[in-house]
C-alpha cells in the first residue's frame, strides 16, 4: 500500500511553536514534548489531566478549551472514551488513550485500531533524548486524529517518527528514542539505593577507623598510666 504523502511543519501560533503532521490539507497529528523524571514518568497516565491542562500543552496539541477533564479507570466500558474533555457541563471532545510504558507503541497504536468507537488517540510515549552528554527525559503526548485508523499502523509509525525528528531538531538535540520507562526508574532507583549503601559504608568505615584511633590513643593512655602507677608502687617498696 502507497503510504500518505504527509507534511511534517512545525509554526508558531499566539507565542507557541506547534509541530504537526499534515495530509493535505488536514492536520492527522500533533506532538507535544513534557519534561519529567523516570520516576515520574511512569505514572504518566494518572498524571494525565494535569498534563493536558498546561496551556503550552493543551494548544501545542490542538484541543478545544475546557474546564473539567474525565479521566476513566482503565476498566470502563468500551463504549465510554478513556478521557473526555468538558466545558460548563458539556462534553466538547472525547479521547482513547494508549500509554507506551515499555515505548513499544506499535502495540498501543494497534490495540487502538481495534476499539469500537473510532475516536481520536492521546499517545503517551516515554523519550530520551540526548544534548552533548546530558541526558532528559519526556514524556511525548501525540495527539492522533481518528482518520489515521484506516492506516497501516506502519504508516503511524513512520509519521510519528518523523514528528519525533522535527521535534528534535526544534529542541536542538542530538537524538531522540522511545523507552522503557519502568526499566529506568527501576535501574535509576537501584543505582541511587547502592550509592546510599555505597556511602554509608564509607561511613562506617569511618567510624570504625576514628574508633581505632580512639582504641590506640586509650591503649597508649592505659599503657602510660600502668607504667605510673608501677613507679608508684616501686617507690613505695623503698
Amino acid at each position: 500500500m502507497q503510504g500518505l504523502v504527509v507534511n511534517v511543519i512545525t509554526r508558531e501560533e499566539r507565542g507557541v511553536r506547534i509541530v504537526e503532521a499534515q495530509v493535505e490539507p488536514r492536520v492527522v497529528m500533533r506532538l507535544a514534548l513534557v519534561k519529567t523524571e523516570p520516576e515520574l514518568g511512569v505514572e504518566a497516565l494518572r498524571l494525565l489531566p494535569d498534563i493536558l491542562k498546561d496551556e503550552r500543552v493543551r494548544r501545542e496539541l490542538g484541543l478545544p478549551d475546557f474546564d473539567e477533564i474525565v479521566l476513566r479507570p482503565r476498566t470502563h466500558s468500551p463504549e465510554e472514551a478513556d478521557v473526555e474533555l468538558r466545558r460548563a457541563g458539556t462534553t466538547i471532545a472525547e479521547y482513547s488513550v494508549k500509554f507506551a510504558v515499555r515505548g513499544n507503541f506499535q502495540y498501543a497504536i494497534t490495540a487502538w485500531k481495534r476499539e469500537i468507537r473510532p475516536l481520536d488517540l492521546i499517545l503517551l510515549i516515554p523519550l530520551r533524548g540526548v544534548k552533548g552528554e546530558k541526558s532528559i527525559y519526556y514524556i511525548g503526548v501525540f495527539w492522533i486524529s481518528a482518520e489515521l485508523r484506516l492506516q497501516p499502523t506502519s504508516e503511524i509509525v513512520r509519521i510519528i517518527h518523523s514528528l519525533l525528528s522535527e521535534k528534535m531538531r526544534e529542541e536542538n538535540l542530538d537524538n531522540i528514542w522511545s523507552i522503557d520507562i519502568r526499566e529506568i526508574a527501576t535501574a535509576l532507583r537501584d543505582y541511587e539505593n547502592i550509592r546510599r549503601l555505597a556511602e554509608l559504608a564509607e561511613k562506617i568505615e569511618e567510624v570504625r577507623e576514628e574508633m581505632r584511633k580512639g582504641f590506640q590513643e586509650l591503649s597508649t593512655t592505659l599503657k602510660k598510666i600502668a607504667e605510673l602507677l608501677e613507679r608508684l608502687l616501686r617507690k613505695e617498696q623503698r
